[in-house]
């Protein structure tokens, strides 16, 4: 009776183990929707991208600045049913992108890694914004300086729901022509 109790538990703890990964890696890619960066798209800046279908990218309309890095446009998750933003900064002048970052990230960096998508490279890190929101930053040299792409949300849930469409950025950003 013993060995059959053993094999049950055992039956049903595999069990558990494989549903639970099902699909919790996994996130589905974002479907690509307007394109952003050229003259005459909605916000005209040194890179180019897809954002993600119904995210809505308007010209930053305020001068704000953070740790030296301008706001250049904002990408809201609104209109997709979520909320957040994607926002695209610069710093002008600066030639290092994992500098640039440091000083965007006020020094929170928690995991910074190469990044590389076509002819552009630079920095990604991973941070926590406040006390506990996650968020993202990639920089890259463009337009005479660093450009900064960064993700983040009021709370890990809206992060991870953000996080397909940082993503699509991330694998589609060249330098405007």
């Amino acid at each position: 009776m013993r060995n059959k109790s053993v094999a049950l538990v055992a039956g049903f703890t595999f069990a558990a183990v494989a549903l639970a990964g099902c699909g919790s890696d996994t996130k589905e890619a974002a479907k690509a929707g307007a394109e952003v960066g050229p003259p005459g798209s909605a916000c005209p800046m040194p890179v180019t991208f897809s954002t993600a279908d119904k995210w809505k990218a308007d010209v930053a309309e305020q001068d704000f600045t953070t740790g030296g890095v301008k706001l250049l446009c904002e990408i809201d998750a609104k209109p997709a049913g979520s909320v957040g933003f994607i926002r695209v900064w610069q710093a002008a002048g600066v030639t290092d992108a994992k500098a640039a970052l440091e000083k965007f990230t006020s020094g929170e960096i928690g995991r910074d890694q190469k990044y590389t998508a076509g002819p552009l490279s630079g920095s990604e890190v991973e941070y926590v914004k406040g006390s506990d929101s996650p968020a993202r930053a990639l920089a890259v040299p463009a337009g005479g300086g660093i450009v900064v792409v960064s993700v983040g949300a009021l709370s890990k849930d809206l992060f991870e729901k953000n996080l397909p469409a940082y993503e699509l950025v991330k694998s589609g950003i060249k330098a405007t022509a």
